[in-house]
């Protein structure tokens, strides 16, 4: 849609051109090209920017849930223990061998449905 504003936009800068030159329609049609390809690029640059990073976590709860803090409600022994997220329970893994309960924890990656984390 932002694109058609950009192209619509092309067009009324060509129109003012069109009421300052009235007899160069020629070079109307070659402005208009320019500035259209001019403005498609740069809405082209501005959606990657701003909304591929958007989209890229739609549909992927697992990635938005790295750098989330957590107080653990049950404790992690021998790196292996289970913390409640949403509504379900998530297996996770820790460099330490013990956690005790009440500790907060950070998710630092994922792999597959274990949650690699770090207490902090």
């Amino acid at each position: 849609m932002g694109y058609l504003f950009l192209i619509g936009l092309s067009a009324c800068i060509t129109g003012l051109f069109c009421i300052i030159f009235p007899k160069y329609w020629i070079i109307h049609y070659i402005i208009f090209i320019i500035l259209t390809i001019i403005h498609i690029f740069i809405w082209w640059k501005w959606y990657t920017v701003v909304y591929n990073k958007k989209l890229i976590l739609i549909n992927n709860y697992n990635e938005k849930l790295v750098g989330l803090q957590i107080i653990l409600s049950e404790p992690v022994i021998n790196h292996i223990g289970r913390v409640p997220i949403g509504d379900g329970s998530w297996k996770i893994q820790s460099k330490e061998k013990n956690i005790s309960v009440g500790t907060c924890i950070k998710i630092v990656y994922i792999e597959g449905n274990t949650l690699y984390v770090i207490p902090q």
